[in-house]
């Protein structure tokens, strides 16, 4: 187990599994405070302070990883997998092959600005994202994002999962409202 830290906010930190470099970034497996396993981040090397004072919360973690108390309620072991058994070389290749199986992501910015919603395109420079809004809704415009910009994709968490289901369940209920009204 291993804790990354942010250089731009050091009260930001993961940790986890650092799984893999490519390129320009890490892909890193985290685990939640409760020792559940989490989502699959993919950070830009030059954020992460390598340099941390976390040896405490690492010590911790690792108890729970070599005494096999972490946990994997939501089965994201599976889901985590097929994340890292992607081929990419740019960031664009890992958001068309993440939005095949993940609908829901986050993606933090320069400036510790995050943002969660479905993606909506993929150019050569920026991704667009149907933002989550305050109501738990995504927007109607997608919301540009340069991938200058981007520190960390966070291409399957419980927050996004439980996202994801809420938006289902919404659909399915607001098709069964338009339903009766048809009828």
């Amino acid at each position: 187990m291993q804790a990354l830290a942010f250089k731009e906010n050091h009260t930001n930190f993961y940790i986890g599994n650092l799984l893999s470099k490519i390129g320009n970034w890490t892909v890193f497996q985290a685990v939640d405070s409760n020792g559940f396993l989490g989502s699959i981040h993919i950070f830009k090397n030059e954020a992460i302070n390598n340099k941390n004072n976390l040896s405490q919360e690492e010590d911790f973690y690792n108890y729970l990883d070599t005494s096999n108390q972490i946990i994997d309620p939501f089965n994201f072991n599976k889901e985590n997998l097929k994340i890292t058994k992607i081929k990419w070389a740019s960031l664009a290749d890992l958001l068309i092959q993440v939005q095949s199986f993940n609908s829901i992501i986050s993606i933090e910015s320069i400036g510790n600005k995050t943002y969660t919603g479905r993606i909506n395109m993929i150019t050569s420079t920026s991704v667009y994202l149907d933002e989550q809004n305050e109501e738990y809704n995504l927007t109607e415009i997608p919301l540009k994002i340069d991938y200058n910009k981007i520190v960390v994709v966070s291409a399957n968490s419980i927050e996004n999962k439980l996202f994801n289901n809420w938006l289902l369940m919404e659909n399915h209920r607001n098709s069964r409202v338009a339903f009766r009204l048809l009828r």
